[in-house]
């Protein structure tokens, strides 16, 4: 009566493997539904009957509705165990550890993985879009914006010059790298 290996074995009668499948699976998960899903012929009276036999006599079968109720409480367990809730608990409770053990940075750490988890901090600060690099009127302005894409939220003067000549460069040596692929060099623009 059975086909599969051990840790998750399927019954070779497919009657019988719809029936268990039925009980575990099934939207109705009384016997006889399943009895009569499973595609038994039976009369109503007798399917309740019957099935409850089959399931009660049977060993494979009630060894095999164990193995797939116990299959699905593993899977419902790992999905509840990836929850947002879950998991805030978790860095909940591995903050106190670390708050037993006097671990400020293990505290910190469990403490930044909950704000993060609820959005509260992000890791990366929102890059401003193309267009708004388009639209700045100035070396000033585009300056200021190189700088707030990377979290300088408010930069000084002497920063926003540094950022314009590091800009410089940057186009400087996107031009060199696209010339060098093109195959050509100053030489051969001077000619």
């Amino acid at each position: 009566m059975w086909a599969g290996n051990d840790t998750m074995p399927i019954l070779t009668n497919p009657r019988c493997e719809r029936f268990c499948q039925a009980i575990v699976y099934g939207t109705d998960s009384s016997k006889k539904r399943a009895y009569i899903d499973a595609g038994h012929k039976a009369r109503d009276n007798v399917a309740e009957t019957s099935a409850c036999r089959l399931f009660r006599i049977v060993q494979p079968i009630r060894e095999r509705i164990q193995e797939l109720q116990e299959e699905q409480k593993a899977k419902l367990e790992l999905k509840d165990r990836f929850t947002r809730e879950t998991l805030a608990k978790r860095m909940a409770l591995a903050s106190k550890i670390a708050e037993e053990d006097r671990n400020p940075t293990a505290i910190a750490t469990s403490e930044m993985g909950i704000a993060k988890l609820y959005g509260l901090i992000t890791d990366k600060v929102e890059s401003t879009n193309k267009a708004d690099f388009a639209s700045a009127q100035s070396m000033e302005e585009l300056g200021k914006r190189l700088l707030q894409t990377v979290g300088f939220a408010s930069p000084d003067a002497a920063s926003i010059r540094e950022a314009i000549e590091a800009n410089d460069l940057f186009v400087a040596e996107l031009e060199r790298i696209r010339d060098a692929a093109q195959g050509l060099t100053i030489e051969q623009d001077e000619e």
